[in-house]
């Protein structure tokens, strides 16, 4: 019999997402659905993503991490997983476009976040499918002395994540199921599987977000347009992550403090060459300079340091200056190392099939022919993600994200995946539903799960 295997918020945490996927047993012909954030926080945003986007029978629903993505409201998470992902992040946000807010089936109801009980999943605010910031203020005016979920009274199941419930899932009266334990602090990442209503969970492998937040600080911190900062904005920048413990990165800030400083230094001298040049040139010559502002200014006398630091706020608008006088300043520090070398890689575990893609490395399509690409993950026999860079660095320049203001509806369109009477909600397919899945042999997995009764817990954490 197909199953419908829905997983809580896996944030990046991709060893832990196979091992529970052994751990429910997957068939190819199961259907695979993800409660949204399938980025964020943990070390493989992209081969979560590869797995969702290449397995047949698999969905995922827009969560409020995929939607800051989407929309470009970067916080310090987002940010790290716009370099995790490298060239392949525009193909990813692409398709996070298409990404449902919910989905549907005969059994139950999924979304990322919340819903308004006896609205029509279709009729439902965006935001608050997905948990926005917007989402999250709507929620509170309407029942601003309690939980969504405390009035949800329609008959159908709903799941969703968003909320950390703590190390165990929240299940309220049987139809209300909280699945984000907290996999990328540390916790656990939940399934449900359907029709039984049974629970499964594996253990998170470490806190995931700590280590990433100080494994990636220095590429975040390089990548940053230091050219367009303002003096004050660069300074804020450096101070606020000067006392990181990472030798590295505290090397790099000091350089890129000295930096900034031999740039302001250079003031005197460009106010000089200003009166200088435009002693020289001609009144047509001053005219055709790429300087001419500045130097009709030291003409007229009406150019000194305090005059040229107005028009110099930047390190670009600075060093694009003095070019033009003839002077030339030093760029900010590069790379003292390369990228670090691409997330290693075990072995093929012995019983695990690919949960429906053939790790043989050959892929059968729909169409029944085989097709070669290389490399493929042994384990998964996905194609190889690019490299997920690392580097040393240490959290500081956010704490956390969901910073910025999501707002507006996100235009699509309807959509009911063929062969089952299930619906994903006006953002795509969010997957491949479906569609028939490849056949592969299964082994049969030592460990199995036992069914799961829960209790309501108070959700404790955004």
């Amino acid at each position: 019999m197909r199953r419908t295997i829905i997983i809580g918020d896996i944030h990046g945490c991709f060893d832990e997402l196979l091992e529970l996927l052994e751990k429910v047993d997957i068939r190819p012909d199961d259907l695979l659905v993800s409660v949204g954030d399938l980025v964020d926080r943990g070390q493989a945003p992209g081969d979560v993503v590869r797995l969702f986007r290449e397995r047949p029978n698999s969905v995922a629903v827009m969560g409020n991490h995929e939607r800051k993505h989407v929309r470009g409201i970067f916080s310090y998470a987002q940010e790290i997983t716009r370099l995790q992902l490298g060239d392949h992040y525009a193909e990813t946000v692409d398709w996070m476009r298409t990404l449902p807010y919910y989905f549907e089936n005969e059994h139950v109801r999924v979304v990322h976040a919340a819903m308004q009980s006896g609205i029509p999943l279709a009729d439902q605010r965006e935001e608050i499918l997905c948990g926005s910031t917007r989402g999250e203020r709507e929620l509170t005016m309407l029942f601003p002395d309690s939980s969504w979920y405390d009035h949800y009274t329609d008959a159908k199941p709903v799941v969703f994540g968003h909320h950390v419930t703590g190390r165990e899932p929240m299940i309220l009266n049987g139809r209300i199921f909280g699945l984000d334990t907290g996999a990328c602090h540390g916790w656990n990442l939940t399934a449900l599987c359907l029709p039984g209503f049974t629970v499964h969970s594996v253990r998170a492998h470490a806190d995931h977000w700590s280590t990433t937040k100080r494994q990636w600080q220095l590429p975040v911190l390089k990548s940053k347009p230091w050219h367009d900062s303002t003096w004050l904005e660069l300074a804020q920048a450096i101070e606020r992550v000067a006392s990181a413990p990472d030798t590295a990165t505290r090397g790099w800030l000091e350089e890129l403090q000295e930096w900034a400083a031999n740039l302001q230094s250079a003031f005197p001298t460009m106010v000089a060459t200003a009166h200088r040049v435009a002693d020289e040139l001609t009144e047509e010559g001053l005219r055709r300079h790429p300087a001419a502002k500045v130097l009709f200014q030291a003409r007229n006398g009406r150019l000194d340091q305090a005059d040229l630091a107005r028009q110099c706020p930047t390190p670009r608008r600075t060093i694009d200056l003095a070019a033009a006088l003839g002077l030339v300043l030093d760029e900010p520090p590069k790379w003292t190392r390369p990228w670090p070398s691409p997330r290693s890689r075990r072995g093929p575990r012995s019983g695990h099939r690919a949960m429906g893609i053939s790790g043989s490395g050959e892929q059968p399509p729909l169409g029944g022919a085989v097709l070669r690409a290389e490399p493929r993950n042994p384990l998964t026999g996905l194609l190889a993600l690019q490299p997920g860079y690392r580097a040393d660095f240490e959290a500081g320049v956010r704490a956390e994200d969901g910073l910025g203001l999501d707002g507006g509806p996100f235009d699509g369109g309807h959509r009911s995946g063929a062969g089952s009477q299930q619906q994903t909600g006006r953002g795509g397919s969010g997957g491949h539903a479906g569609q028939q899945a490849s056949s592969v042999t299964h082994d049969k997995l030592l460990s199995r799960c036992v069914a799961v009764s829960g209790v309501g817990v108070k959700m404790i954490c955004v």
